[in-house]
């Protein structure tokens, strides 16, 4: 696509530039707790069964209230990041018609 007939013949400094990006913003990790309720009444054994099966120790992870703050922000996040993906999808056909009623009236002021 060409520049606006305003720009033809000017040099490219002459040009605006576009705006920088906006800068993403970024979650902050939560830290790693010093300990978790119930680990020292479990028995040898099943503190054993933990060692041995890390999903084991998975389970207690999540369970842990901090580790459910941040799977309900993951949802959260998720859930809004879909829906601007769909508002993207949404507008595209609205894009892509003025981009169309663009090029067709260009083509005119060429003809």
């Amino acid at each position: 696509v060409s520049p606006p007939a305003a720009y033809h013949g000017a040099s490219p400094a002459a040009m605006p530039s576009p705006p920088p990006a906006p800068q993403t913003p970024r979650e902050q990790c939560p830290p790693c707790p010093s300990h978790f309720d119930g680990l020292g009444a479990r028995s040898q054994h099943e503190l054993q069964q933990l060692k041995e099966y890390p999903n084991l120790q998975d389970d207690i992870v999540a369970d842990h209230p901090a580790a459910a703050r941040c799977a309900q922000k993951a949802k959260e996040l998720h859930s809004e990041n879909e829906s601007l993906a769909l508002q993207l999808v949404n507008k595209q056909a609205v894009f892509d018609d003025a981009l169309a009623k663009c090029r067709s009236a260009q083509q005119e002021l060429e003809a």
